[in-house]
């Protein structure tokens, strides 16, 4: 190309389009009913523009070439863009990719460098290039091995059913811990299974007694791992949270929880609705879709990090998966983040004299949808279910408690005829058992009264409505004497109506 700033304009533009559409390619697939749409391979033509470009840069291509070429760059970069920016509120997984990413990015934008202006770089002295590739080397892995240990999320306390687990992350793998002080005493757990503790992690789970946790300050840590040489570890620093006071129940019988689902990744107005009524609550009820994609260990810690602003670490959280923790390639990495009593999605838990189901109904789309390329294995997983539910209504009989109540994402008498059929049976076990059913997933506000097919209240709580934090609407339950209320909430906190359930 004859002009230098313009094969260099083409060559970037081509480079952040690459970026934009790595980074956004989760927003490039386009569902609308049965009728769906990927901009991801159309958008990947991309690499051949810029090698066309690099080889302008080196070699002059007929005027035609260029005209066209760069028409077309341009064309793309504004698609891409374009696209990047209608899925703006989907920034936190567009950040998490570049973060994750960038590595490559950096090399690679390095390569092109040394490519376009190799001619030049020769004509530095050999001696000095090789010097400063040493102190470069040298300076990468001093910086690898000794970058000071930080945690990257807070602490989340999730109850798995005769203990409590404590979670939280760190940027590097370490031995973690929790101290709790009780009574003036100290006591510090750790992480371990199968007879030895667990330091090669970055992902920290620390089983701590009910009785040792309630009423306690407790304060998490890392101790840091630099490197192992055979059967040696050689630890860096310790990394600490802050102290915590862990909150004794708040109810002597029955429960009050706030039930959250349908923040995509940005939890501000839940968690300040959380936070202003905190001092009423038991526990908090994570009913699924904390995060939009699942796709690699930045959007997991932020599903993690989002249950710890909402508890603060205070009190207990549940965890109910949502539909969008199936979407991504780290879907299946959810159950290394996520500590499930028995290591399933689906259990059961008492709460003094409240007895829970919770569910786990995947995703409401048909397993041979297009969109999860073959991937998804929905039937049998909610098949395999059946055996769990009649020994759960059959659990809450002899549990003899004043309330039960069923915790899902999707709205167990959801109309979608995908999954319509599967559930069937399960509302025709819970019928006559349950007193009430608490969901997600629809980003509405909604009371299903009991009828024939359902014969018990469905309650759908919202989330962010407007996909934007402000819209936030949740549901304060409190299970009490008998009965059971329900608080409309917004994202101030606000008591927007308040309806009796039972």
């Amino acid at each position: 190309m004859k002009s230098r700033k313009l094969n260099f304009a083409a060559i970037a533009l081509s480079v952040i389009s690459m970026i934009i559409v790595w980074c956004a390619k989760y927003t490039m697939y386009f569902f609308k009913g049965d009728v769906t749409f990927n901009l991801f391979p159309i958008l990947l033509v991309q690499p051949f523009f810029l090698l066309l470009f690099l080889i302008m840069w080196k070699k002059q291509l007929p005027k035609w070439v260029t005209i066209v070429s760069v028409a077309l760059e341009i064309i793309l970069f504004l698609v891409s863009f374009g696209v990047g920016a209608a899925n703006i509120l989907n920034y936190p997984h567009f950040l998490n990719n570049l973060a994750q990413a960038l590595p490559v990015i950096l090399l690679g934008i390095g390569l092109l460098l040394v490519f376009m202006y190799f001619d030049k770089l020769l004509q530095v002295r050999k001696v000095k290039i090789a010097a400063l590739a040493v102190i470069v080397l040298f300076a990468v892995v001093g910086v690898s091995v000794t970058v000071p240990c930080y945690l990257v999320t807070g602490a989340v306390v999730f109850d798995t059913s005769d203990e409590y687990t404590v979670e939280f992350i760190s940027n590097r793998n370490g031995l973690g811990f929790v101290e709790v002080t009780k009574d003036g005493e100290t006591e510090t757990f750790v992480q371990t299974a199968h007879s030895k503790k667990v330091a090669h992690t970055n992902i920290h789970q620390v089983a701590i007694p009910k009785e040792k946790l309630r009423g306690a300050e407790y304060r998490v840590g890392v101790k840091s791992v630099l490197l192992t040489v055979s059967n040696h570890t050689f630890f860096g620093n310790t990394a600490y949270g802050d102290k915590i006071k862990f909150r004794e129940q708040a109810s002597s019988e029955g429960a009050a929880f706030l039930s959250v689902s349908d923040i995509h990744s940005l939890p501000s107005g839940a968690v300040k609705a959380a936070y202003k009524n905190l001092d009423r609550l038991d526990f908090i009820a994570c009913l699924g879709d904390f995060v939009s994609f699942a796709g690699n260990k930045y959007d997991l810690a932020m599903l993690v990090d989002s249950m710890a602003k909402l508890s603060g670490g205070e009190i207990p959280v549940i965890y109910t998966r949502g539909n969008h923790e199936l979407m991504g390639e780290g879907a299946n990495a959810v159950e290394d983040y996520i500590p499930a009593p028995e290591g399933e999605f689906y259990y059961t838990f008492k709460y003094n004299n409240a007895f829970f189901i919770v569910s786990d109904f995947g995703t409401d789309r048909s397993d041979d949808d297009h969109g999860f390329s073959g991937l998804s294995d929905g039937v049998n997983y909610r098949r395999e279910q059946l055996d769990f539910y009649k020994d759960a209504v059959d659990e809450a009989k002899s549990f003899g408690g004043d309330y039960v109540v069923h915790l899902s994402h999707v709205p167990v008498n959801t109309e979608q005829e995908t999954l319509k059929p599967d559930l069937e049976e399960v509302m025709g076990l819970l019928n006559g058992a349950v007193d009430m059913s608490v969901c997600g997933h629809t980003h509405k506000f909604k009371i299903t009264e009991p009828d024939s097919r359902v014969e018990f209240p469905v309650i759908e709580e919202g989330g962010n409505m407007n996909t934007v934090p402000s819209s936030y609407i949740g549901g304060l339950f409190t299970l009490k004497d008998g009965h059971i209320t329900l608080e409309k909430i917004n994202a101030e906190g606000e008591t927007l109506e308040t309806i009796n359930i039972k």
